[in-house]
């Protein structure tokens, strides 16, 4: 739990994520890669309580509000929050081993294929929303047969 002010310094929220109990995995183009020095930092999280305290609470507390209209929101997304000053985006997901595992397998998938990269970097919100959608719902044929993903 965090008391008092934690300042007014990007990097303090990020340091009082990093000690936190919970579980903050860096996705979008800071984990795919592509980003610029001015790029968000989105992260994702499971949507679990441990010992009854629930990671909304906590994000709360960081200064982090709900996202009434997120631009990106999976099937997997239950809630997408924003901090009030900086540029850092949490979804808290359904199920953060999957998702985990999935981002890892499209990482992997990037490095053989150019294209996914490429789509990553440039696609749509929505585009990206689907395509997410789709690894997701296929994830385990997809695992069971590599090469698919250079099909894609």
């Amino acid at each position: 739990m965090i008391h008092g002010n934690i300042g007014n310094n990007l990097y303090n929220v990020l340091d009082e994520m990093e000690k936190s109990e919970f579980d903050f995995f860096l996705t979008g183009s800071r984990f795919f890669g592509g980003h610029r020095s001015d790029s968000d930092y989105d992260f994702f999280v499971d949507n679990a309580s441990i010992d009854g305290k629930r990671v909304e609470l906590f994000l709360s507390k960081l200064g982090f509000n709900t996202q009434e209209y997120p631009l990106y929101k999976d099937e997997q997304t239950v809630e997408v929050y924003k901090h009030k000053h900086f540029p850092i985006h949490i979804q808290i997901t359904e199920d953060a081993t999957l998702k985990k595992d999935i981002q890892n397998t499209i990482d992997k998938a990037q490095l053989q294929n150019t294209w996914v990269q490429e789509y990553l970097r440039s696609a749509s919100p929505v585009d990206k929303t689907n395509f997410w959608n789709f690894i997701t719902k296929y994830h385990q044929t997809l695992t069971d047969c590599p090469d698919l993903y250079s099909r894609v």
